[in-house]
């Protein structure tokens, strides 16, 4: 491959999605107990959030911060999960799943989403901020069986989260000055490359030298959820709140027929450095009917009402930007599904 090929490629990918620049120049800080969370008070065009990292949600003409959705009165709701739950892919922060789910005049969503964000960082993000509300929808399912099952790192119990590598590395620098004075300010991608060259014997491939045994990963990894779900299910219990369980939908979790712009999309992330999570994704697809299974399986011993997205969602249209993450369009189909599932469950 030459050379100048993968920036033709992307910059096609930015003509088609050019709202994803936005996403991908989000910076990873890191806070307490959550691990990494994308930049709170970001500013752009297409998506923004408030002093805590959450996107903000609109309602009618209204902006919510988190500060305002707690101040809102009437029913409440929460969708939790990763980035297909944040919105990535959403041109404008009225075109998430929450900001659609907010036609509906009698409740008032608001965008609890992560990116990056594992079930265990899902939870722990409910906890620390412990919000009063009376439905909470995790959209979610991917994160933790891809970070789970392919992260060098890994652990029973903390499991494993996105930017391992890095944080890895800063275990290994220590609470020297001289690297702490490096690390202030700096974006993570600098942190990672410089630590590297810091750190004697490691290399880039340190951290992937060799994928973990998949069923191993994968029945700790449902270990993991299995555990999540029990505090969902105490705080459920505890606080009143209904609480469902819907596995997001994925482009080859379902026998759509992908768009000529979702087609283009999936080719251009085949040519570029995209290449090894794309390898990832399709390595998972195989275990999609045993999954949906056992967190169906995991819902209902729980008493936690389950969906599984891929089944619902549409079969036609330009509804993905990859695998994972939806266009407005997609995102406005999540939000319908979301909404028939909750009004045929009342």
């Amino acid at each position: 491959m030459s050379n100048g090929r993968p920036r033709l490629t992307m910059k096609r990918r930015y003509e088609l999605i050019p709202q994803m620049r936005a996403y991908e120049e989000m910076r990873v800080v890191w806070v307490p107990h959550l691990m990494n969370l994308y930049q709170p008070n970001f500013r752009s065009t297409v998506c923004n959030t408030d002093e805590y990292g959450f996107r903000y949600t609109y309602k009618d003409s209204r902006r919510l911060s988190y500060a305002d959705f707690k101040a809102e009165p009437g029913p409440k709701g929460l969708l939790c999960g990763g980035s297909t739950a944040f919105g990535t892919g959403a041109t404008d922060d009225r075109c998430s799943i929450t900001s659609y789910l907010n036609r509906d005049p009698h409740m008032t969503w608001f965008n609890f989403g992560g990116m990056g964000q594992n079930s265990t960082q899902e939870l722990m993000r409910h906890i620390l901020f412990g919000p009063k509300v009376d439905q909470v929808i995790l959209f979610t399912g991917v994160n933790n069986l891809m970070v789970h099952t392919l992260s060098y790192y890994f652990s029973e119990v903390y499991g494993a989260v996105f930017f391992q590598t890095a944080f890895e590395l800063l275990n290994r620098v220590s609470t020297n000055p001289q690297y702490i004075r490096y690390l202030i300010g700096r974006a993570m991608s600098r942190v990672t490359e410089t630590l590297s060259r810091m750190i004697p014997g490691y290399t880039d491939s340190t951290a992937f030298a060799g994928l973990p045994d998949f069923h191993d990963r994968y029945n700790q990894s449902l270990n993991i959820l299995a555990r999540d779900l029990d505090v969902w299910s105490a705080l459920s219990a505890k606080s009143g709140f209904s609480l469902r369980f819907i596995l997001q939908p994925i482009l080859n979790w379902m026998p759509k027929n992908p768009s000529p712009e979702e087609e283009e999309l999936l080719d251009i992330m085949e040519q570029v450095g995209f290449r090894r999570w794309e390898g990832q994704v399709r390595a998972l697809a195989d275990s999609y009917s045993q999954y949906r299974e056992d967190t169906r399986q995991l819902c209902e011993e729980r008493d936690i009402l389950w969906s599984d997205c891929n089944e619902l969602f549409p079969r036609e249209g330009w509804l993905f930007c990859d695998r994972t993450h939806l266009t407005d369009r997609g995102q406005e189909s999540a939000a319908e599904i979301i909404t028939a599932l909750i009004k045929t469950s009342v």
